[in-house]
């Protein structure tokens, strides 16, 4: 989960940024491609990927960085383009620095900020989605273990051993609401470290 968020939370970023600073053409055509994807439930799109590209790990790191690139791409395009209308911007521009020195020196450290709670909020989001995956026989394969082939595993001896499915989906249910305390923590703080 983590490595498909940072590869996601990247690209998105990165397409986002330049879309929302250019404007264009280049945000025209990747609006679009953000409307296509967001058209469909990212499940969906993880299980069609997977469809593709085949169940185990690196099936699932794939499929979940495609379908998850699209909430940083959203949220960096419209970060870029409020930043491109900033004074410091145009201060910057009218001093002579290209495109590329304002984005990495200037926009993108005060877009950090969102960009890392978004992070941790699809964290638990990917989580889930490698759980349920997992669960449907898409994810890490036996011998590895997941909670959701552990879930998938100790179905048939639910009512004889309830056990079994009660410590995995605790497991799952609780390191989500781990993420997305965290996400709240990352929020607070750097709202303070800002004012």
């Amino acid at each position: 989960a983590i490595p498909s968020v940072l590869l996601g939370g990247l690209a998105g970023t990165t397409f986002g940024v330049i879309a929302g600073y250019f404007g264009g053409w280049l945000d025209t055509i990747l609006s679009g491609v953000l409307n296509a994807f967001l058209a469909l439930p990212s499940l969906v799109v993880s299980l069609a990927l997977l469809a593709i590209i085949g169940p185990g790990r690196t099936g699932l790191f794939a499929a979940l960085s495609m379908a998850g690139w699209t909430s940083f791409a959203r949220l960096a395009r419209s970060l870029a383009a409020s930043e491109r209308d900033q004074v410091y911007v145009q201060a910057a521009l009218a001093m002579g620095a290209s495109a590329g020195r304002i984005l990495l020196r200037h926009a993108l450290p005060n877009m950090l900020n969102s960009i890392v709670v978004v992070a941790a909020l699809h964290l638990g989001g990917a989580l889930l989605a490698v759980a349920t995956l997992s669960f449907l026989g898409l994810g890490d394969q036996p011998p590895n273990a997941n909670w959701g082939t552990m879930l998938s595993a100790s179905q048939p001896f639910f009512r004889s051993h309830p056990l079994l499915m009660l410590f995995p989906g605790m497991a799952i249910a609780l390191t989500i609401l781990a993420t997305h305390s965290l996400a709240d923590g990352l929020q607070d703080a750097l709202d303070r470290r800002m004012s």
